[in-house]
């Protein structure tokens, strides 16, 4: 067993430990508040040594478990039972709300015995948390490095999502791991290479701690942003009116390699921040 399977088993004995004792009805009840008040969701954020400079990092496609309300006491039974974290969500500027909202949130080593201990309870999340119980014993069995290499991975990860969200998850295609996806064309690497030439692009500072770089495109327009996800990879989230795509240095010297025949290397070079 790696190093890093060991820290994760260590971590769920110490919360089975933790819960060894708990009546099976605080099991039942906190089942049922997962069933009407939480969710079992997606998470493709996470990275493995992100605040390192010097240690390599890994995404880790995983599920974890979110439940709120604006009774914190509920919230608290889970952090008494499983431990996590319960927080006060910040009020909307324009619409602030009438009652404060607290969040319960718990990553993979707690959220898989959650899902272990409240599965026989559970019914409108049922299907979530079987999922999820997936995820969790498949990655057990691989390495760090072989997550992005993982086909079966992104497709329980993708099921989770559709679960979660079908209106505008419904026809996008699954996910597919870095390594099977395929090389853009040369016809979509020119229109990628004239798209940033014309694109807001710059480099903002996501991680001051281990002082990263990443490299990020504005746009008002989801749909081009999409396109360069689904050729390179990366992330296109929503802030606001406008939609952000951004990956790793590594990735954006990937991207100046593939659109040098394209492009103007030394600009978009200098854009992405690539030293040569």
């Amino acid at each position: 067993m790696s190093d890093f399977h060991e820290r994760n088993a260590r971590r769920r004995r110490a919360v089975l430990a933790r819960c060894a004792d708990v009546p099976a009805v605080t099991f039942a009840y906190l089942a049922g508040f997962l069933d009407g008040e939480g969710s079992v969701m997606p998470d493709q954020r996470q990275v493995y040594g992100a605040g390192r400079r010097h240690r390599q990092r890994h995404q880790s496609p995983t599920a974890i478990i979110k439940v709120g309300n604006t009774d914190p006491k509920p919230l608290r039974l889970y952090r008494r039972v499983f431990g996590g974290t319960v927080r006060r969500e910040k009020d909307p500027p324009r619409a602030p709300r009438n009652k404060a909202m607290y969040t319960y949130r718990v990553y993979e080593n707690t959220s898989s015995v959650i899902v272990e201990k409240l599965l026989p309870h559970l019914i409108t999340k049922r299907p979530h948390a079987k999922i999820a119980q997936k995820i969790y014993r498949l990655k057990a069995t691989l390495s760090p490095k072989e997550f992005l290499r993982t086909p079966e991975l992104y497709r329980l990860v993708h099921r989770l999502r559709l679960l979660n969200s079908t209106k505008h998850l419904g026809a996008r295609p699954p996910i597919q791991p870095p390594a099977l996806r395929r090389r853009p064309s040369a016809r979509a690497a020119r229109a990628i290479a004239a798209y940033l030439a014309s694109a807001d692009v710059r480099l903002v500072s996501r991680d001051r701690a281990a002082r990263l770089k990443w490299f990020r495109v504005r746009d008002l327009s989801r749909r081009p942003l999409e396109r360069l996800q689904a050729a390179f990879g990366g992330n296109v989230i929503r802030k606001g009116r406008a939609y952000f795509y951004s990956t790793t240095p590594g990735m954006a010297r990937r991207i100046v390699k593939r659109l040098a025949p394209y492009a103007d290397t030394e600009r978009l070079s200098s854009l992405l921040g690539v030293e040569k």
